[in-house]
């Protein structure tokens, strides 16, 4: 028996011509929890990202008395997000040749996919708002994401708004439509 995704798989001889029942029965379950498996994961690409193992001194300072923040990489930031009912948001993350864009493995929910586009709107800019939300040192969510992500990117996060209540970063497009709105809005009453 082995460990493969979570879940404990018996591994098998090929099945012969003379094969019995139950050997055939068992394939035949270990098939579809490794479909299931497949079936309840997406792929998806986040833009943004150039370098998935930079690090930085980060951490809530607050759980370390001493001052001492811990050396912590991009990805175990990433690895570390998760969803509202806390299982992970990403299961895997495989950086593409010639960088600049990840793919990710994402559980196949709803939940999971709305946040991953969250996320893919502004990368950098989510990960700022978001840490320091819950109480990232700013030094160190910062010095992380001029590291990891495309420089483009994190110059750009100045411009960006952030709601709390809904966890999303606000680009300033989106700002600009929502004042146009509110002035069709107001001029129609």
């Amino acid at each position: 028996m082995r460990k493969v995704f979570g879940k404990f798989v018996q591994v098998t001889k090929p099945l012969t011509a003379n094969a019995c029942g139950q050997d055939c029965i068992l394939l035949q379950r270990m098939a579809q929890l490794h479909t299931n498996s497949h079936n309840s994961v997406q792929l998806h690409s986040i833009k943004g990202v150039v370098n998935l193992n930079a690090s930085s001194k980060i951490g809530i300072p607050s759980s370390h008395p001493t001052g001492h923040l811990p050396q912590q990489s991009f990805r175990e930031i990433v690895y570390s997000l998760r969803l509202q009912d806390n299982s992970p948001l990403f299961l895997s993350i495989l950086p593409r040749p010639g960088g600049a864009i990840i793919d990710c493995i994402i559980p196949n929910t709803a939940a999971a996919e709305t946040r991953l586009v969250q996320i893919n709107q502004h990368l950098p800019g989510y990960l700022k708002f978001y840490l320091k939300e819950l109480g990232y040192n700013h030094d160190g969510v910062v010095d992380l994401l001029n590291r990891a992500c495309d420089l483009d990117l994190t110059a750009s996060i100045a411009q960006l708004k952030w709601d709390t209540k809904h966890k999303v970063v606000i680009l300033p497009s989106e700002s600009e439509l929502e004042y146009d709105l509110d002035n069709v809005e107001s001029e129609l009453w």
